[in-house]
């Protein structure tokens, strides 16, 4: 009986396989990372007076403990032609946005700066 379930489930989970690492390659193709699609929104909303993005980073904040680590929370590094300094996006890791706020000489209506 062993025999028969592992000869049956090795085709079904190689199948898995297969389109699980196709998924994953497409995704790290395509540029996409955790929480984009709730992160552009908070960018669209945003007054940025012109500036143009020249680099953005996504960061992943770990939790460890004893079973191991999980994603806590992303972060969103957004960097401007126009300035010294960041737009910085915190999402938890249901991807509701937790913080937004900059860092250094760039400067956005209504967004705290530290």
């Amino acid at each position: 009986m062993l025999r028969f379930i592992k000869s049956r489930l090795s085709p079904i989970g190689a199948f898995m396989f297969v389109i699980l690492a196709y998924q994953t390659s497409q995704a790290e193709d395509s540029g996409y990372y955790r929480c984009q699609a709730d992160i552009q929104k908070v960018i669209e909303s945003l007054n940025l007076d012109g500036k143009t993005i020249s680099k953005q980073s996504v960061v992943d904040i770990y939790q460890t403990g004893i079973g191991g680590s999980r994603i806590e929370a992303t972060e969103n590094w957004i960097s401007f032609k126009e300035c010294k300094g960041n737009l910085v996006i915190r999402a938890d890791r249901s991807c509701f946005i937790e913080t937004v706020y900059t860092r250094g000489s760039c400067d956005i209506k209504d967004i705290p700066n530290y």
